[in-house]
């Protein structure tokens, strides 16, 4: 479980970097270039990648025979219990 952790922010971290390079929530990229990019081995970013889809900060778009479609969702601040 702890190794699913580091992928999923070595993948998180590239992610976000590549957003603030590109200015978009949706990254056009393959788990080879962003290990490349990022010094992490290709089986790292796809695990990472997997655990960030499964908790639904990330959607994989996956055309067959193309890179992937990453898109970051963006995060919903938690209602406050307590009444106001």
């Amino acid at each position: 479980m702890q190794a699913c952790g580091k992928a999923a922010m070595i993948a998180g971290l590239s992610l976000w970097h590549l957003r603030a390079l590109r200015k978009s929530e949706t990254i056009v990229t393959n788990h080879r270039a962003l290990g490349e990019w990022f010094g992490a081995s290709e089986k790292v970013i796809r695990q990472g990648l997997h655990a960030l889809e499964k908790v639904n900060l990330i959607v994989i778009e996956r055309p067959v025979g193309r890179s992937q479609i990453i898109t970051l969702i963006p995060a919903r601040p938690e209602k406050d219990p307590s009444p106001a």
